[in-house]
């Protein structure tokens, strides 16, 4: 079945002519399944592969052929496929082949290039975040900032006294049963803390000392400090944070398919992607 899908998918990449028309298969009318006096013929099989599994199939492929001629298979990304085959292996155990049959897998290799292709999409999201860098970040407003959270409003005022003393943010967090646990974060537009949190970050400055504000329901105690307001002197931790956010990644996905000309020909093939998956659908 896998081999028919992919069939279509490569069918319809080469298909050419106008968007109207309508892919076909060699001998449409030849059975291949036939129970009683029902049976079933290839054009059938194709027609329903096409209009449940094609749409699927063709991003998949033309996604695969995209984040290869954009991203390289560095060492870095040898290095965390190994790293994850290790893990997995030390998982599953005795287990390991029954996993990799269960999702599909019939070799190891497969189950790494897998990973490879995931580790180069999340490079190629973070590549795009490069180059529209100015305008995400004027959409974004990103900054560095420790935000701790607590319930009890008495825990707070130890913690921030313990935290204009020097005391590391993560140890803190431990002592004083923090809701966080401490660590520097990047903050956007998207982040998903109260205005007054968001308030105080988007207005102090890497100068000001922590800053405590009680949250708006009364039940929550903030302590803040803002690490950097530079974009540009946290570009890497901002690249990743950006691209992981769907929104970015679905962008990512528009733009490469719109710099390859993405064009689908095959009339069912495109209603099916206007339908199901139409951040791809880039043509005019």
């Amino acid at each position: 079945m896998k081999k028919l899908l992919l069939i279509i998918a490569s069918a319809l990449l080469l298909l050419t002519g106008c968007q109207d028309a309508h892919a076909t298969v060699n001998n449409p009318n030849e059975e291949l399944v036939k129970v009683g006096d029902t049976s079933i013929t290839k054009g059938e099989v194709y027609t329903n592969l096409l209009v449940n599994f094609g749409s699927y199939y063709v991003v998949a492929d033309v996604t695969e052929k995209v984040v290869n001629a954009e991203i390289e298979t560095t060492d870095e990304i040898e290095k965390e496929v190994q790293e994850q085959i290790e893990s997995n292996k030390s998982m599953y155990g005795e287990n390991w082949e029954y996993f990799l049959n269960s999702y599909g897998y019939k070799t190891e290799e497969e189950f790494k290039n897998s990973i490879v292709l995931g580790l180069k999409l999340n490079e190629l999201t973070k590549k795009y975040v490069y180059e529209n860098w100015d305008e995400l970040i004027v959409q974004y407003n990103p900054k560095k900032a420790i935000v701790l959270s607590f319930y009890d409003a008495d825990s707070a005022n130890a913690a921030l006294v313990e935290l204009k003393n020097g005391v590391d943010s993560q140890e803190v967090a431990t002592a004083y049963n923090s809701n966080s646990v401490g660590t520097p974060e990047i903050i956007t537009s998207q982040s998903a803390y109260s205005s007054e949190v968001m308030s105080v970050i988007n207005t102090a400055s890497t100068s000001d000392d922590y800053a405590m504000i009680p949250s708006n329901d009364n039940l929550t105690t903030y302590i803040i400090k803002v690490l950097e307001t530079d974009p540009n002197n946290i570009q890497d931790e901002i690249a990743t944070t950006l691209s992981s956010y769907e929104s970015i990644a679905n962008e990512s996905d528009a733009y490469y398919f719109k710099k390859y000309k993405f064009t689908i020909y095959d009339k069912t093939l495109y209603d099916n992607m206007v339908s199901s998956y139409s951040n791809y659908v880039v043509q005019k």
